[in-house]
């Protein structure tokens, strides 16, 4: 008789041969972890050019200050629509040198639409308007019917000081080029067109010494000006919402398109900042007909808390600026200064759409000083900056030291730590990868690009691939383990691979961006090392 004892240890020596046999079927060309390899970057803090972040440069020239992806550019209405319903795009484009930057420098472009930008002139008139004499002119007779109209109610109602009133405004607009001329010829510092808009002058002290600029502000609250603005925001939108374009900012309304009229001072002038249920008419098209660029708004608005858009500071270096104003709107909402409208904050909208800015004044270096670099660094990060308009002029050895510093620290800057990977594998078995990255920029990246591992022959083509992630998941200041497998297809080939990862635009299909790390590559694939397939 067999022993009930002997029959146990004799199954349990089966089923332990089986369980083996299991585990070495399924795991047949796997590395254990142990035997991964491990590979170890050193992190590098120089600056780096990579899409959509770091230094802005004015788009008019063909010389940067700064090495970079972006430019900016300014279209003024009279620029595109000198005549009626007839846009064209030829010379502004020409000016800005757009074929250059996009087509052979590979940038892509930053632009502002503007209807009001200050001239450094003393003699102000119909040339320095940046709206087209034909809407000028439109909305001159469209002011010449609104006030007729009122003066003949006034007559009807007998009402002297409305007569007075309204007589004097119908003078004004339909002698408009005297007042203009009286306005240029005593200095002074409005000349109002009732119903058209504003003339102005203005005297700033700056490091340079006094400035003398001016300018036209039209009737944003004319009908006219919102019905022609949606036309023209349309037909911007059908050329530049496109990959050409990184970000419109959202311009139009005010003073150099910055959402201010400072310069006019009087509550009743034409072309005074308009109040909020206007200015979203405004500001509303730009979420409506631009669908695939990042829009920013110099301030939080409704439409720019609903809509994901980014926001820019004009303020940067100043202390008070950023943090009493900037950031304390974003977070808290405000008061417009102008109009009293309330508008919401926006807190952490860097977190779907970039942060931008520049200096408080163009070219001004004191912020790049050695005294003041830690605390405009310290703004760049509070602020979660992207991009930034690079100083482009008059910088000595100091500041462009400092500069090329500041755009070392912005942006998205991710960091591979470590690689490890297994050394081989047989033709049927995944090839196991993890990466161990950080992002030590201010900012994330605001697209959906790929991590994506290579398996790569002698003749360089690539054999076997697989995605690890998206890099949009790393946040800044933050470290992520990213780990996946790449699959061999059937029939793979035996032989010595080299194993290299990359950050992939799925759709140009190519890797597109440099990590900060001491290893220096040519088409933005890094090598992680060999691996055997037997």
């Amino acid at each position: 008789m067999i022993k009930k004892g002997f029959i146990s240890i004799t199954m349990i020596v089966v089923i332990a041969l089986v369980a083996i046999t299991f585990f070495l079927i399924v795991n047949q060309g796997k590395s254990s972890p142990s035997s991964m390899n491990e590979v170890a970057f050193q992190e590098s803090f120089e600056y780096i050019v990579n899409p959509y972040m770091g230094a802005v440069a004015p788009a008019k020239y063909r010389t940067r200050q700064v090495d970079g992806s972006l430019v900016t550019a300014s279209y003024t209405w009279r620029d595109i629509e000198l005549e009626k319903g007839v846009y064209d795009f030829r010379q502004v484009e020409n000016d800005n040198n757009f074929f250059y930057w996009t087509n052979e420098m590979n940038n892509n472009y930053v632009f502002i639409f503007q209807m009001d930008v200050p001239k450094l002139t003393w003699e102000i008139g119909y040339d320095q308007m940046d709206i087209p004499l034909w809407l000028y002119e439109e909305l001159r007779q469209e002011a010449i019917t609104t006030y007729t109209i009122l003066l003949e109610e006034a007559v009807k109602e007998k009402d002297r000081n409305k007569i007075r009133s309204y007589t004097n405004s119908l003078y004004k607009i339909q002698n408009d080029e005297e007042i203009i001329e009286d306005f240029n010829e005593k200095g002074n510092i409005t000349a109002d067109i009732p119903g058209v808009g504003t003339f102005y002058r203005y005297y700033l002290e700056t490091k340079d010494g006094a400035e003398i600029r001016g300018g036209f502000s039209p009737n944003y609250s004319s009908k006219l000006v919102i019905d022609y603005h949606r036309k023209i925001m349309e037909t911007l939108a059908e050329r530049y919402d496109n990959e050409v374009t990184y970000a419109v900012i959202m311009g139009s309304l005010g003073h150099w398109g910055e959402m201010h009229t400072h310069y006019i001072q009087g509550r009743e002038e034409s072309g005074r900042y308009p109040v909020k249920e206007i200015a979203q008419q405004y500001e509303n098209v730009y979420a409506e007909v631009f669908e695939n660029v990042i829009i920013s708004s110099r301030y939080p608005r409704e439409v720019a808390k609903e809509n994901n858009f980014g926001l820019h500071s004009h303020s940067f270096g100043d202390h008070f600026s950023i943090y009493d104003l900037y950031l304390d709107h974003i977070q808290n909402g405000y008061t417009d200064y102008y109009t009293k409208d309330k508008h919401p904050g926006m807190p952490e909208f860097w977190r779907n759409a970039p942060s931008g800015g520049e200096f408080l004044y163009t070219g001004d270096q004191r912020y790049l000083k050695d005294e003041n670099i830690e605390s405009t660094i310290k703004q760049a990060e509070d602020t979660h900056l992207t991009w930034f308009n690079e100083v482009w002029y008059g910088l000595d050895e100091e500041t462009e030291k400092n500069q090329n510093y500041f755009f070392s620290k912005i942006g998205y800057r991710f960091v591979l730590d470590k690689a490890r990977y297994s050394p081989w594998t047989s033709p049927t078995g995944p090839i196991n990868i993890e990466l161990y990255m950080r992002n030590t920029g201010t900012a994330p990246f605001y697209k959906e690009w790929e991590i994506r591992a290579l398996l790569i022959d002698e003749n360089n083509e690539v054999k076997a691939s697989s995605k690890l992630g998206n890099i949009n998941e790393l946040k800044e200041k933050d470290e992520k383990i990213y780990k996946g497998d790449i699959l061999l297809p059937r029939n793979f080939q035996s032989g010595v691979y080299t194993l290299k990862i990359g950050i992939f635009d799925p759709e140009k299909d190519s890797p597109r961006i440099k990590l900060a790390i001491n290893k220096p590559t040519q088409d933005f694939l890094y090598n992680l090392g060999e691996i055997t397939i037997r």
